[in-house]
């Protein structure tokens, strides 16, 4: 499992592990989910976590099933219910969701770091130098069709949502992070009257003694 922070465009967290049960590792998932605010895409073909998150009313923590992917001719239908969730992991899908992992392990980024004068020098790398999962990195230098690679698949099944996101904001994952969304209610004279204590000793007019 692996958590993508979309403002920073980076790994957050991770999880590699095979609990006794697969209940255990659903409610790991949907822990990780409720604590990021974010949304689990999965391989649909694979029962059992559609289920265990229906039965604990949160299948909104898991990811609709991307429209782009229908438009692209990569899967041919959306489904409803359970099929509308997650991805079924077809060749074509998997194809183009390791191609999604090449062009982001490639993306340059661009870092700021300082020289003994201490002047900000500015500077580019691929992703692929901020990954610090050695045992990600081990399994797609092995990677063939014959092995099993879970990491890559779980990795697989991100890319796939990431590009979701691309094709929402048009390429910009922020998606207006630096926009202002106000209607200009906040200066409602309701509020200045009587909340501009807040953060001083001075009361609002409402407590006030009458006159």
């Amino acid at each position: 499992m692996f958590v993508l922070d979309l403002w920073t465009d980076t790994i957050a967290a991770e999880y590699t592990g095979r609990p006794p049960f697969a209940n255990d590792l659903y409610e790991l998932v949907r822990k990780t989910c409720m604590f990021y605010n974010a949304k689990c895409m999965y391989e649909n073909n694979l029962h059992g976590i559609f289920s265990y998150f229906s039965q604990h009313n949160c299948t909104y923590l898991l990811a609709d099933t991307p429209e782009y992917l229908k438009e692209r001719d990569l899967i041919k239908t959306i489904g409803t219910g359970n099929t509308s969730k997650g991805v079924r992991a077809g060749t074509s899908v998997i194809k183009y969701a390791f191609k999604l992992i090449r062009d982001w392990l490639m993306k340059p980024v661009t870092k700021i770091e300082h020289d003994a004068e201490g002047n900000e020098i500015e500077t580019s790398m691929p992703n692929l130098y901020r990954l610090r999962n050695r045992a990600l990195i081990k399994e797609m230098i092995v990677w063939n069709p014959n092995i099993n690679v879970d990491r890559i698949m779980s990795l697989a099944q991100l890319m796939l949502y990431r590009e979701e996101k691309m094709v929402l904001y048009h390429g910009d994952l922020q998606g207006g992070r630096n926009k202002t969304f106000s209607s200009g209610l906040e200066e409602d004279p309701y509020f200045t009257s009587n909340y501009r204590f807040i953060g001083t000793n001075k009361p609002p007019k409402w407590m006030h003694a009458p006159e």
